[in-house]
């Protein structure tokens, strides 16, 4: 929430008793694997406690919750020496999501995701991240240059196998019949068909708190869709994700 909490540094917002604390340990990491780990799950606390903050709307010019989660990512591979981890990442990411209101607001979340998604180690939900926040930041002035730029995304994923049923829904939601022939091979008549489908069968469900896409068409339209369809080797490592999951 929004809501101020009095603490060791006075009354602050959660996220930034979090950050003092953490700035006051030495945040480096050692050869002890066991130490390493844990100092990786603080910089990961940091981070999701930024991307899930609240900030009242008087407070936007005051707390800057975006440059607050670069900051933290920044720091974190400083001591890594290497790009940062998918959590980490996807923690920033979702911070841009929620960077809602004006237009520069939605552009500054825009550039701010396309430097972490080229800087980062990505997982299955990076792409899908990355995709809403294209849309978002675009809302109804998506063009065809944008969604050649989302479907680009999800071939990144289909190369490093880790294109996820959400990725699928998320780039159908947006991108046309021969766009969707050619990112997943499927016929004409079946891209077709789901376009024509999908405004009334593709619908939103909170999952956890996070909004996700849902296909409730026709089965015969969906099947071609599905990632348990698709050749193994664009959605392996996403698959293994869910099951762990």
């Amino acid at each position: 929430s929004g809501e101020r909490h009095v603490g060791t540094h006075g009354k602050l917002l959660a996220a930034e008793h979090i950050s003092l604390h953490l700035r006051q340990f030495p945040m480096k990491y050692r050869p002890d694997n066991v130490v390493s780990t844990n100092i990786a799950e603080c910089y990961e606390t940091v981070l999701d406690a930024w991307a899930r903050q609240e900030i009242p709307q008087e407070e936007h010019v005051m707390v800057d919750q975006l440059q607050n989660c670069l900051a933290w990512l920044d720091k974190f591979q400083e001591i890594l020496s290497a790009k940062p981890t998918p959590p980490h990442c996807n923690a920033v990411l979702r911070c841009c999501v929620r960077w809602d209101g004006t237009k520069e607001r939605r552009k500054r979340a825009y550039e701010v995701a396309s430097g972490v998604y080229r800087r980062g180690r990505p997982d299955a939900t990076t792409f899908v991240l990355v995709v809403r926040i294209v849309k978002s930041s675009l809302g109804e002035a998506i063009g065809e240059v944008h969604v050649a730029q989302m479907c680009d995304i999800v071939r990144d994923a289909k190369r490093e196998g880790l294109l996820s049923q959400q990725l699928v829904w998320e780039i159908a939601e947006v991108a046309g019949p021969q766009e969707l022939q050619n990112l997943f091979d499927v016929s004409k008549r079946a891209a077709e068909r789901f376009v024509a489908l999908r405004s009334m069968s593709l619908s939103k469900e909170k999952d956890g708190g996070e909004e996700l896409l849902v296909w409730s068409g026709e089965k015969e339209a969906a099947k071609h869709f599905s990632v348990e369809n698709m050749p193994r080797s664009w959605c392996h490592l996403a698959l293994q994700h869910q099951q762990k999951d």
